[in-house]
């Protein structure tokens, strides 16, 4: 077993180099001047699934829900919108400029609530944006360290409006994989650091998209439930003592409305995480050819 070392660098420069390789010298024909490459987000049909929401000025059809590709196949809720000055990059600077004290919440100084949020190391989602387009969570937030909780945010820009998950997750032990807990918590922490931003609009500050997905939604596999300590499992509202199913992870179906009426000062900087992840797993090499 060897240690698994991840490095992210959000102000990085991805360089790749194709290869080519052919089995004779033929020259390969050049593609006709007309011809248009057709991405797999352009060529896929939009999902099943779109609900209505009301924002500032009208409604908006969402799919409530994201991806892992372009399928429509449902992978987490969608339970953050914004609207107003809603870019999400300014979401991300907004989040990243408060400090970890939420005690005039209630929340106590102690970890995880009394985390700052930084970019996120974490598996490109998808999303339906209200242009009737595929995008990409291009801005992931985390508010506490990789392992072994954290909350975690996927933001995804539908037009005018900024659509979210966020939920809060356990590393799962001899892995580099995450598993969600709580859909809510998460929610509630962003809901509290938006109300400490001092960005929400004085007139309508929070609102509610009503019941527009699954509830609950997903399962937590008992022996990762089964492994959790009992402070833990109280805090996600989950059955005491170990189960013998997955436990399912509740949610109100519903995602917060931050209207967001004043523009965030400036941007964030981009940040650097380090740090080794043990493998406690036996992971065979490939085939490879010779």
């Amino acid at each position: 077993m060897h240690p698994l070392h991840r490095t992210a660098r959000t102000t990085a420069v991805v360089s790749v180099t194709l290869l080519a390789l052919s089995c004779d010298n033929d020259p390969v024909a050049p593609a006709p001047a007309d011809s248009r490459p057709t991405s797999f987000a352009a060529a896929a049909p939009a999902p099943g699934l779109m609900v209505p929401i009301d924002v500032v000025g009208g409604s908006l059809s969402i799919w409530p829900y994201t991806g892992v590709d372009f399928t429509g196949t449902p992978q987490d809720p969608i339970n953050l919108v914004f609207t107003g000055r809603s870019d999400p990059r300014a979401i991300r600077s907004a989040l990243m400029a408060l400090d970890g004290n939420r005690t005039a919440f209630g929340l106590p100084p102690v970890y995880p609530f009394n985390c700052t949020w930084t970019d996120a190391i974490g598996d490109l989602q998808t999303g339906y944006n209200a242009k009737a387009a595929w995008v990409g969570s291009a801005i992931q937030l985390a508010c506490g360290t990789y392992g072994p909780i954290r909350f975690h945010v996927r933001l995804f820009e539908a037009g005018a409006t900024t659509i979210g998950n966020a939920h809060f997750e356990v590393l799962i032990p001899g892995t580099a994989d995450h598993q969600v807990l709580s859909w809510e918590l998460a929610e509630q922490l962003v809901k509290v650091d938006f109300l400490r931003s001092g960005l929400l609009d004085a007139a309508r500050p929070l609102g509610s998209t009503g019941s527009i997905n699954a509830a609950p939604f997903r399962e937590i596999p008992e022996q990762i439930y089964n492994g959790l300590p009992a402070d833990l499992k109280s805090l996600i509202g989950g059955p005491g003592g170990n189960v013998a199913a997955p436990v399912p992870i509740g949610t109100d179906g519903h995602a917060t409305v931050f209207h967001l009426g004043v523009r965030t000062a400036g941007g964030a900087v981009g940040s650097e995480q380090n740090f080794v992840i043990t493998y406690g797993q036996v992971i065979p090499r490939p085939f490879c050819a010779t």
